[in-house]
């Protein structure tokens, strides 16, 4: 991303002119201010590299009422599938998909990455584990990345994942944070601490490009193929039926890469949900 000097102008005219006007009421009410811009300014960096320092140290995410999951970008696609067996099967099958996803497509090796909520209106913390791959990155430095999470409920058990796309830093969404400082910082303290603020949300910008999104389409739905392929050839291998599950996959891997729509941590592909009254059977 190119840093535009027009905003280090339009900052620097802003700067000026409010410099003046205090000067013209009081040279004390000037450091005054100056002081507590510098203050604010500290205090948005700080923000932001603990907010780094528990991303790169940790594989914990806490989150207080927001989706946690905007730290990996935003959510292109999601898609979910229950089955019924008779055995704890689900793991065996999440691994399938991320091997399938390494093997032909270079992912990353699925790791832990854990979301959790200290909202305090909670009794105590709740944690939960997903599995978490990194495809690689596009020619313009979009990253793309798979969450994984299974379910058991009985032998009701459920696959489902989301895949985000997560550009680079945008060096002028930065420079604004900044600059914005002595307005923002005192709003965003006590959220942050509370974890309802993620200080590195809106400073990243997907490369507009056509031939970005053309890779980033393209990559989504090599993403969406493999996994779904993974989680055919995986459940087949178990003895459970398919068919429908097959049906899905035409629904899904023929919807149009359109521009402009967009999908929500949680919310999932058209026609990818199987209700288990017409799933799979036992194996």
């Amino acid at each position: 991303m190119r840093f535009r000097w027009r905003n280090a102008v339009i900052a620097a005219a802003l700067y000026v002119f409010l410099g003046v006007a205090l000067l013209d009421v009081s040279g004390v009410v000037l450091i005054v201010a100056i002081v507590y811009t510098l203050a604010c300014i500290f205090g948005a960096r700080a923000m932001i590299l603990g907010a780094e320092s528990r991303k790169s140290e940790a594989n914990t995410v806490e989150f207080s009422r927001q989706h946690p999951a905007t730290v990996l970008g935003r959510s292109s696609s999601s898609f979910l599938y229950v089955f019924d067996h008779a055995e704890p099967v689900v793991d065996h099958v999440l691994t399938g998909i991320a091997t399938a996803l390494s093997e032909k497509l270079g992912a990353s090796e699925l790791r832990s990455l854990t979301f959790r909520d200290i909202d305090r209106d909670l009794p105590k913390p709740e944690a939960r584990a997903f599995g978490f791959s990194a495809a690689p990155a596009t020619s313009r430095n979009t990253h793309l990345s798979v969450l994984l999470v299974s379910s058991t409920q009985g032998s009701v058990q459920g696959i489902r994942w989301w895949i985000f796309e997560l550009g680079e830093r945008d060096p002028n969404k930065v420079f604004w944070r900044y600059a914005l400082a002595p307005i923002s910082t005192p709003t965003t303290v006590v959220p942050y601490l509370r974890r309802e603020f993620e200080p590195l949300h809106g400073l990243m910008s997907v490369d507009p490009g056509f031939f970005n999104s053309i890779d980033v389409g393209t990559r989504t739905r090599e993403i969406e193929r493999v996994s779904i392929d993974a989680l055919v050839k995986a459940l087949d291998g178990l003895g459970i039926d398919t068919s429908e599950l097959k049906l899905q996959r035409a629904n899904v891997l023929n919807i149009n890469v359109g521009g402009g729509a967009t999908a929500t941590f949680g919310s999932l592909v058209q026609g990818a949900f199987n209700r288990v009254a017409g799933g799979g059977g036992h194996a």
